[in-house]
């Protein structure tokens, strides 16, 4: 069967198929995670169940195609949103009783970088509307209130304790994900082929 090579195009630059791509080995490095560690399913299946709702809304999305314009709008925030939940719904739990063979402060920021690349992709208008520098402030400024809004919220949580350690270590994978973020996009712009469907 011969291959469609410009819908197959379209599929790649399609940005919605990344991001579900995004959330499907989020849930399957999860899934690792919470087999080496041996924690009980029971106590992550709602953060589980927000990267599958990240997975299947993205790639519904990404099954639209060229037929509706969805990355404009409040459909943007969405996988950001959702993967702010994950990181909420694991907050929520002490965890008190897992013995982690690697040093847990490790999490934090690969959870941050996530959803730090996922906040960018959804504040990229600003980038194009307003200056690199409303993008960025706005980035590192958001990610810095959850961030915040996360240790306070942790502080109610039995077993569990506000950090600045936690807070810095957040910071540095929100100015990650934000680099990823602004690396990818000159790589992607400087291309010559035409931007996706969906930007």
């Amino acid at each position: 069967m011969r291959l469609d090579q410009p819908k197959a195009r379209r599929w790649l630059r399609n940005p919605w198929m990344w991001i579900a791509c995004f959330f499907i080995l989020q849930f399957l490095g999860s899934l690792g995670v919470i087999r080496s560690l041996k924690v009980d399913l029971w106590d992550v299946y709602p953060a589980l169940a927000f990267l599958l709702a990240g997975f299947g809304v993205s790639a519904a999305l990404a099954g639209l195609g060229g037929r509706m314009r969805m990355t404009e709008g409040t459909v943007r925030w969405l996988p950001a949103v959702l993967y702010a939940l994950f990181i909420f719904s694991l907050s929520h739990r002490s965890f008190s009783s897992v013995s982690a063979s690697v040093n847990s402060d490790l999490f934090h920021p690969l959870e941050y970088w996530s959803f730090s690349l996922l906040l960018s992709w959804a504040l990229e208008p600003l980038f194009e509307v307003r200056s690199m520098r409303s993008f960025s402030l706005a980035v590192l400024g958001i990610g810095l209130v959850y961030g915040i809004g996360d240790e306070i919220h942790q502080a109610f949580i039995p077993g569990r304790t506000p950090s600045l350690l936690d807070l810095a270590l957040d910071m540095a994978g929100v100015a990650a994900g934000w680099g990823t973020f602004m690396v990818l996009r000159h790589l992607f712009r400087s291309t010559p082929q035409k931007r996706p469907i969906l930007s």
